[in-house]
């Protein structure tokens, strides 16, 4: 990974990213394609899925970096100094001094007691700088610890095959024979690279290590042996012991049989550099699997919280098309604390039932102004067509009053019974003030509502009556006939509240909403009639002009004044019917 990784990743990068991977869409394109050794073809894909098995594998990395460092410093270090006085006499030797030299410089015991602490700080300084880097959050990337391993294990193979040029000189030096260098080998140099058998590093770097110690070990090292070429001295070695050898079968089967033994060790070698390559790619392979498995979990799992967000979203949207900003916040806020499993409807239900908008059941606004209007002839018309004709018909009439509505913030759309519209003006309904907040237990309460400017508000709703009127005008009616509306209203006190467990409702109660009902239903066909009250706040308005006042006789009032808009008709003429 030190310096295949330089190549690969940065030199090569552009050359191997063949594809752009989404998880998302993992149902039409399947699983993301891979190189047979270098990872996937989306390189954005392998920086992550490495990363990813840098932090997972962090106790392993940790206890591979130890046992190396224990193994090396049982095995090699600690024998080192206990043969410190014996080195020192040995060392001091001139003819010794004569023969290392032109390997180890002037004073070889410095030169072997350096080398082997070399060896022993690159584990335990690569584990102390890894450990940091998995602490400090400094690094976004982790990559660098799988520099940091590699480059531990190079310098640990560096050193130990420079100790062996220089030092190791005599194969026969090893358990008197010289196929003992190669147990040596075994049991001291391959020993602390076991330990990456278990740590999961990535297949290059595993491939890169064990490259670089079959390269030193066992290809550079024999052949640059100022003692000379180990393959020769092993050939020769085995001649002399088949002449010493009391062979009871052919001498030809018994050299062989020598050959083998001498070579065995090698095999050995072999067998475990090989074991630990395996390992490695078995370990990768089902690291990727796992990697993509999870991918895969997290996109689903977006995707799912993708989903409830939109859902919530859509229960939002329409809990505040039925409430008023105030009692749509309490009802969120309640429906956030029930399970996410229930209903909406469910949830409305609860919220009844359990008495959270039943503790406030009523706000008192002041000078609001209601607005009605009804559809003149629709009794008869409901008669002379079909259901679903008259559905259409309404639906694309109120769709057009909506539309006026979401035009100005004073207006908010309280019901529709039948062909009858209402509309309020001035109820503040985006106040932040919570119900919660005014709940006195489970008793009811009257809150005194903040009132918007009652000029303003009624306004507003003149506004919206006129054109209310002018939409109607322009459409027909599933009959032929030109559709033609009632429009009244009537400013005063009124107490909002929801009422009702099962789809309960916002509704607006007091003699105001009365008043505007029937300001409507004694009105006339296209024209918009207001009482008294309403107009005292836009009578000084130049944009309404008023018939003179007229007597009204009023169910349960007796007679009103109320007043006539002027000009409503005259422009209603003006727009074909659609």
């Amino acid at each position: 990974m030190v310096f295949l990784d330089l190549l690969i990743d940065k030199g090569c990068r552009k050359c191997l990213h063949r594809e752009d991977y989404d998880f998302e869409e993992r149902e039409d394109r399947g699983p993301p394609s891979e190189y047979w050794f270098l990872g996937f073809k989306d390189r954005n894909v392998e920086d992550e899925y490495i990363e990813d098995v840098i932090l997972n594998s962090k106790s392993r990395f940790m206890l591979g970096l130890a046992t190396s460092g224990l193994i090396y410093t049982v095995g090699t270090f600690i024998p080192d100094w206990m043969f410190y006085p014996f080195n020192a006499a040995q060392f001091g030797e001139p003819e010794v001094q004569e023969f290392l030299a032109p390997t180890t410089g002037p004073d070889p015991l410095l030169s072997y007691y350096m080398v082997s602490c070399i060896g022993f700080f690159s584990f335990i300084l690569c584990a102390v700088a890894c450990f940091l880097i998995y602490r400090m959050k400094m690094f976004e990337s982790k990559r660098v610890i799988l520099y940091l391993i590699g480059s531990a294990y190079v310098v640990f193979l560096g050193m130990r095959a420079w100790n062996f040029t220089a030092f190791n000189s005599g194969y026969f030096g090893f358990f008197g024979r010289a196929s003992g260098w190669l147990i040596f080998l075994i049991f001291y140099e391959v020993a602390p690279l076991i330990s990456i058998l278990f740590m999961g590093l990535p297949p290059a770097l595993t491939l890169e290590i064990m490259t670089l110690f079959v390269s030193i070990f066992i290809v550079l090292v024999p052949l640059v042996n100022p003692y000379g070429d180990l393959w020769d001295v092993l050939q020769q070695a085995n001649d002399e012991r088949t002449d010493e050898f009391t062979c009871y079968v052919s001498t030809t089967y018994c050299k062989k049989l020598l050959e083998v033994i001498a070579v065995s060790p090698l095999l050995i070698v072999c067998i475990i550099v090989v074991c630990i390559l395996i390992v490695s790619f078995i370990l990768d392979y089902s690291n990727r699997r796992a990697f993509i498995n999870k991918k895969i979990i997290q996109a689903l799992n977006k995707q799912k919280e993708q989903a409830l967000v939109k859902q919530k979203e859509d229960q939002e949207k329409l809990i505040n098309s039925i409430f008023p900003p105030v009692i749509a916040r309490d009802l969120i806020i309640e429906q956030m604390q029930e399970s996410t499993s229930r209903s909406t409807e469910g949830s409305l239900r609860s919220l009844g039932s359990s008495g959270t908008l039943g503790r406030t059941v009523a706000r008192l606004h002041q000078n609001v102004t209601i607005v009605f209007t009804d559809i003149c002839g629709f009794t008869a018309m409901s008669q002379e067509c079909s259901p679903k004709d008259v559905m259409r018909f309404l639906h694309s009439l109120f769709v057009a009053f909506d539309d006026l509505i979401e035009m100005d913030g004073h207006l908010f759309k309280v019901e529709t019974i039948g062909d009858a519209f209402m509309i309020a003006s001035g109820l503040n309904v985006n106040s932040q003030e919570s119900v919660r907040s005014f709940s006195v237990g489970g008793s009811t309460s009257m809150i005194s509502c903040e009132s918007m400017d009652a000029s303003s508000s009624a306004k507003a709703a003149i506004r919206f009556a006129v054109a209310a009127l002018k939409e109607a005008h322009n459409l027909t009616m599933p009959n032929g006939k030109r559709c033609q509306v009632r429009a009244g209203a009537h400013t005063g006190a009124v107490c909002s509240g929801v009422v009702g467990s099962q789809m309960p409702r916002f509704c607006l109660f007091g003699d105001t909403v009365n008043t505007a009902n029937r300001m409507e239903s004694t009105g006339r066909a296209g024209r918009l009639q207001v009482s008294e009250a309403t107009h005292g706040f836009v009578r000084d308005e130049k944009e309404f002009e008023w018939e003179d006042p007229v007597s009204v006789k009023v169910k349960g009032k007796g007679d009103m004044k109320t007043y006539f808009l002027n000009d409503i008709e005259d422009s209603l003429d003006c727009d074909p019917p659609r």
